[in-house]
């Protein structure tokens, strides 16, 4: 999930490029579509989309993709807490080197 167009680009043509199907979403609201295609393997959430509820955003990949590996996105300076069931935190502006290492580990 991810609500700057540029971005989406930018993950799209680089992860599609290497193989990955993308699903894009830009507004919580379509998260319970897109997320009715899956299962996943990971999902990237930009923080600012799922703010008003990012524990019930997280909630809900969990529940549709149980073993999908969780990234957060953000342009803040910081996480104090990565949400449970995440396993990495990326800054924005991110090289996109940095979401593919997060993505395979």
């Amino acid at each position: 999930m991810e609500d700057d167009e540029a971005v989406v680009d930018l993950l799209d043509t680089a992860l599609s490029a290497r193989g990955a199907t993308i699903v894009s979403v830009r507004h919580a609201e379509e998260l319970a579509a897109a997320l009715a295609t899956g299962p996943f393997h990971a999902a990237l959430l930009d923080i600012s989309p799922i703010e008003q509820d990012i524990g019930g955003a997280v909630s809900a990949v969990q529940l549709a993709s149980p073993s999908a590996r969780l990234v957060v996105m953000s342009g803040s300076g910081g996480l104090v807490d990565l949400p449970q069931g995440c396993t990495a935190w990326v800054r924005k502006p991110f090289e996109i080197r940095e979401i593919v290492e997060v993505l395979v580990r």
